[in-house]
């Protein structure tokens, strides 16, 4: 790889995290993904359908199958094979397709209408594909076809000028800029009106008859954002899956639980196999055991590839990363050699904290351990206690002594002072038998309830809970716009911290515990703000979060910590309407489209009704800017009617659900921090 002398610039490498800010050509900026087996559609001509959330890589997945890309100036001796699965893309105008529902325009005019609109946009990218042939650097030689006549069948679809297919380009430049002359002035003349399918089938027909290089030329056309057509529309494009072409088929991107229709527009519907096949981009990053490993592996690929292509040296590390853009090279890659040794890199870049070490560091911060002393003398003055608070400090059990001043504050007798401090006593002699101890003891089921607990007041610190690569991979759940985000605001303080240091190594690279945390932060913030501009419900929305936000930490904020890290709910759906449990529905739906929350099966509980089972989760990229845990531990169940005053109740309606809660949990709210808990 080649390092550029130039100012390296921290701050620009995870600085494009869209699709849309990279060219059309990705050729040298994808990552394929180890799973790449899965989702490659080379060898298949069926229609497909890519579901993926916000930020899951949709559209560059799609670019990478372009023509830009698989006929790249960078590429050399390009194989035939890729003549046999073209890709073309079309992104959707949505301002001009949602114009076209107007009620001036009569049902037929808008079919019609939509149609030559789709037919210019392919056949633009189509004649684009024409070009990157040409010009590309095929293993056999160059294949010109630009020079091919348009055959005589489809020339009164042309202009007299059109005569080649290089010509194609021009004619559908001047035929776009004449639609929308009349879409928007009624005294221009009514355009002539072409579809698309017959154009390709017979231009691509015709090729093949050119050159046995290109007897099996296919285009795959990719439609993005599908679910923002207008439901007519949506079916317009439903009839070309449903009756693809022998030259082409359409495929569909859209977010998952978006809300589509799978009717043509006659009689019948696209059916999962028999019309399509289904490509879930995240489903290999959750599942449910090897998912967070898997998102881990393509995370540090991509924090290690990234700060490489800027210009980063990485010495003494004997891997060759080109390997992560070659596909005959995806089994070096599952070598456990390789992987340790990648995320290994990635964990150097972004050290993290143990718990232990954090636990340590509290005892020896003065301002944190003042907080702690204060929990625990609240709770020995609750239980008339003459113990101190030194009795519960000892450092070689730094974890232990914490969550021993949430024991100290709970009600029942089992934890009273005395024999808190007793199994404290065991630590020292006898630790299998201490109830601290172990899997499901005292310190596992309480200590990070403990540590949010006291780094939430205190918020002039930042907790490391938030800061490590894998506790950022955490954070981002699969989404790697979220975790390259959160890079990107570490790489921005880390560069201002050190603005007077060359960063020019990996060993300078080391991001510090406080960076990532206040990074966590800042990207939890922006993307907060961000929730209010999505889809048709933002605003509510984003009174989901934030109220349910101030309400998770409300209980993050109980001294006796009894039930620590509650951050999802499920709604009881008891006595409503069914109007109202459809509204409730149609938000959560708009909520898992938008990533702004995913549900989960509540296995423990049997309810009634499959909403009552089902665990609504707040996405954990949001928890640092409230200062909760990201683990899915605990839950509350709200009400339909609480869950409608948190969405689009008044200030006044949830201030009386917050002091409900304040009153329930034993907290209390100083008036210092009323502004924060009724944000609107």
């Amino acid at each position: 790889m080649v390092v550029s002398m130039k100012k390296l610039v921290l701050r620009n490498i995870f600085l494009n995290n869209r699709a849309e800010q990279y060219p059309d050509d990705i050729w040298d900026q994808f990552v394929i993904p180890i799973h790449f087996h899965t989702l490659d559609m080379r060898d298949d001509k069926k229609s497909v359908v890519i579901l993926g959330g916000r930020g899951s890589g949709k559209t560059m997945f799609m670019k990478y199958f372009c023509h830009q890309t698989a006929f790249s100036p960078d590429r050399k001796e390009i194989s035939d094979n890729e003549l046999k699965n073209i890709g073309i893309y079309w992104k959707p105008d949505i301002k001009f397709c949602r114009f076209l529902d107007k009620d001036w325009f009569n049902e037929q005019e808008k079919e019609n209408i939509f149609n030559h609109y789709l037919a210019l946009n392919i056949l633009y990218d189509y004649s684009k594909a024409i070009k990157s042939i040409s010009s590309a650097a095929m293993s056999k030689g160059k294949i010109n076809i630009l020079s091919h006549p348009i055959p005589d069948s489809i020339k009164p679809y042309f202009n007299d000028s059109t005569l080649y297919i290089g010509d194609l380009e021009k004619f559908v430049e001047e035929d776009i800029t004449k639609l929308d002359l009349w879409i928007t002035n009624d005294t221009i003349d009514k355009p002539k009106f072409i579809t698309f399918s017959s154009i390709v089938e017979r231009i691509s027909e015709s090729l093949s008859e050119s050159d046995p290089r290109l007897q099996d030329i296919f285009f795959r056309i990719f439609v993005d954002e599908f679910e923002n057509l207008k439901p007519a529309q949506q079916r317009q494009i439903n009839d070309f899956i449903r009756a693809p072409g022998k030259r082409f088929s359409i495929n569909i991107a859209r977010r998952r639980h978006s809300d589509i229709v799978k009717e043509t527009s006659g009689f019948e519907k696209i059916v999962d196999i028999h019309d399509y096949r289904t490509i879930d981009l995240q489903s290999y990053f959750h599942e449910a055991h090897a998912g967070r490993a898997n998102f881990n592996l393509f995370a540090a690929e991509i924090l290690i590839f990234r700060s490489m292509q800027s210009g980063i040296e990485l010495n003494n590390f004997d891997i060759d990363l080109s390997i992560l853009k070659d596909e005959n090279k995806l089994e070096d890659r599952h070598a456990p050699e390789y992987q340790s040794k990648i995320k290994s890199l990635a964990k150097e870049i972004l050290p993290q904290l143990s718990v232990n070490q954090i636990s340590a560091y509290i005892l020896d911060d003065k301002a944190l351990l003042n907080r702690w002393k204060k929990q625990l003398k609240t709770g020995l003055k609750y239980h008339n206690s003459t113990l101190q608070d030194s009795e519960f400090l000892r450092k070689d059990h730094s974890e232990d002594s914490l969550v021993s001043a949430a024991l100290v504050n709970r009600d029942s007798d089992r934890f009273n002072p005395d024999n808190v401090c007793s199994e404290l006593l065991k630590l020292e002699s006898d630790n299998d038998k201490s109830l601290f101890s172990g899997d499901g003891g005292w310190t596992m089921n309480n200590i990070y309830g403990e540590l949010f607990y006291l780094y939430m007041g205190i918020r002039s610190k930042t907790n490391p809970l938030y800061a490590g690569f894998d506790r950022f991979c955490v954070l981002a759940r699969g989404n790697l716009r979220f975790f390259q985000e959160l890079c990107h605001q570490s790489f921005i303080t880390f560069e201002s911290e050190n603005a007077s240091h060359s960063i020019r190594k990996f060993e300078d690279l080391i991001i510090s515990t406080h960076i990532q945390a206040l990074a966590a932060g800042l990207t939890a913030d922006k993307l907060l703000s961000e929730i209010e501009h999505l889809g048709t419900s933002g605003p509510n929305l984003k009174l989901l979060i934030n109220r349910l936000g101030k309400i998770f930490e409300l209980s993050h904020k109980r001294l006796a910590q009894s039930e620590p890290e509650i951050n999802h709910f499920s709604i009881s759906f008891d006595s409503t309407s069914e109007k109202d449990r459809k509204k409730i529905n149609d938000l959560l739906n708009e909520a898992k489209t938008w990533s702004v929350v995913y549900a989960k099966r509540d296995t423990k509980n049997k309810g009634s009704l499959d909403s009552e089972t089902e665990d609504i989760i707040p996405n954990p990229i949001y928890s640092p800017y409230f200062g909760i845990s990201y683990r899915r531990k605990r839950k509350i169940t709200i009400s339909a009617r609480e869950f409608l005053s948190i969405v689009e109740g008044s200030e006044d309606s949830f201030r009386s659900l917050i002091y409900k809660y304040a009153s329930k949990w034993n907290v209390e709210i100083d008036d210092s921090e009323q502004p924060d808990l009724f944000p609107i």
